[in-house]
């Protein structure tokens, strides 16, 4: 059975993204014990060594602390510089030690990911968000179960709480373009409202329905007013919102076809209704 003190040199090479052939290769040992370690190492059936030999001393503790203060430690003379190892260790080293960390040292999970086009890296099957003028670079991430950090180089670009879920986006607002970037109300309301009373009832109605992605629809009514005078979209907004289908694409292509002046005495159709052209009590009246 390999030393347990394995445990941190494959650990280190499996962190370096080297594969088991050239982590067999460098040890000098068979390329299935690497697989068989590298195994325990994830499942944690192979502790690291100091918890290993804590447990094997454990029974031993009494004696070897004993054996220390009152034993040859405590009686030779040490041949160079002819002093008693203890006395020199109260009297001189004691005062000089500095006090042991208060965490453990963590060995970090090291790997490296592209950044999509969406600008996040895919990490145990979630998406995290980087800056987005790291789109189509290739970032060294690290993680030690609770923090996932991406560095490019030696400067760390982006730091997340790491998410057990899975499919999960999770995106940072300042990590965004500036367009995308999520502005305040008073933002979306103050150049709605240049654009028409349609279109600030039509947006009012789709805040209260979409309480969460109101924003998005918005800025593309907002867009809108561009390519098209604002008195179009303010009535392409008003026939979106008198037919009951809150909608942005509904009320582009009004735009696009040129149908908000169209005339017509059909009913506004609530959209909540799906197949249904009437309230269902209207049915009840006929019957």
């Amino acid at each position: 059975m390999y030393r347990v003190d394995m445990y941190y040199t494959i650990k280190t090479l499996l962190c370096q993204n080297k594969s088991q052939r050239k982590i067999a290769k460098e040890l000098g040992i068979h390329r299935s014990t690497v697989k068989r370690l590298s195994n325990h190492i994830k499942e944690g059936k192979l502790e690291p060594p100091l918890q290993q030999r804590s447990k094997e001393l454990l029974p031993y503790h009494d004696t070897i602390k004993e054996y220390i203060d009152d034993g040859l430690n405590g009686k030779l003379i040490h041949g160079t510089t002819r002093k008693v190892p203890a006395e020199v260790f109260h009297q001189v080293e004691k005062k000089s030690l500095q006090p042991l960390p208060s965490q453990p040292y963590e060995i970090m999970d090291m790997e490296h990911r592209k950044v999509t086009r969406m600008g996040h890296i895919m990490y145990n099957y979630n998406y995290y968000s980087v800056p987005c003028k790291f789109v189509g670079e290739t970032l060294r991430v690290e993680s030690n179960d609770k923090l996932l950090k991406m560095y490019n180089g030696a400067d760390m670009v982006a730091i997340h709480s790491l998410s057990h879920d899975k499919g999960q986006y999770i995106t940072r607002e300042e990590h965004l373009p500036q367009e995308k970037r999520r502005k305040p109300r008073e933002y979306y309301i103050e150049y709605i409202e240049q654009i028409g009373p349609g279109a600030m009832q039509f947006v009012t109605a789709l805040e209260e329905k979409l309480p969460r992605h109101w924003h998005d629809m918005a800025r593309g009514i907002i867009k809108l007013s561009e390519p098209y005078e604002k008195c179009v979209v303010n009535q392409a907004c008003q026939r979106a919102f008198d037919y009951g289908i809150l909608r942005y694409q509904y009320v582009k292509n009004i735009c696009k076809n040129h149908a908000y002046n169209t005339k017509g005495n059909h009913r506004p159709i609530n959209a909540d209704l799906g197949r249904f052209k009437h309230d269902l009590s209207y049915y009840d009246k006929i019957v």
